[in-house]
């Protein structure tokens, strides 16, 4: 996390090129809480591609609002069955707000047990940049800075504020 929030993408100690087989039997502890369920169905043949990306990714925006682990204590097993029973991680226990609803579903769509059901990157993207500016210039703020100040030195709130509207008035 940079000292103005934004996040920093490291450790790609688990990374794959784009058509390779996944391989991740040895490391499936690891990574399962992440993984698609045609990463997990297939481990040692399924050729790694963008809709596997996605996925993880609804998980990792899960594992942001929630602040934790995905299926956190759970085994490889465990996980491997809930996942391709079409099941997932809860995310009925945030209620009544709305920036929450409008971004589960962003979540919810990345979770598509189909691949081809998934939204593409760019479109998770525009979505996700969509709710951001729509909540913003509705007035409501996220409070995003006041949650993380303890861990960094950063510019005040007002400054990060106005660097937000500037980028929405481009």
């Amino acid at each position: 996390m940079s000292g103005y929030c934004e996040p920093r993408i490291t450790n790609f100690e688990y990374s794959y090129y784009m058509g390779d087989k996944t391989l991740i039997i040895p490391i499936i502890d690891n990574v399962i809480n992440w993984a698609a369920p045609e990463q997990i169905e297939n481990l040692v043949s399924y050729k790694y591609d963008t809709k596997c990306e996605v996925f993880s990714f609804g998980m990792l925006l899960w594992e942001l609002a929630f602040e934790r682990i995905p299926y956190q204590g759970w085994d490889a097993q465990k996980i491997k069955d809930h996942v391709l029973k079409n099941n997932r991680e809860n995310i009925d226990s945030i209620k009544n707000e709305k920036v929450y609803e409008d971004y589960f579903e962003i979540v919810k769509n990345a979770w598509n047990q189909n691949p081809k059901d998934r939204d593409q990157f760019t479109t998770v993207f525009n979505k996700l940049e969509q709710l951001a500016f729509s909540y913003y210039n509705n007035g409501i703020s996220l409070n995003l800075t006041s949650k993380f100040a303890h861990h960094f030195t950063t510019k005040p709130t007002d400054e990060l504020e106005l660097r937000s509207e500037s980028k929405i008035v481009d």
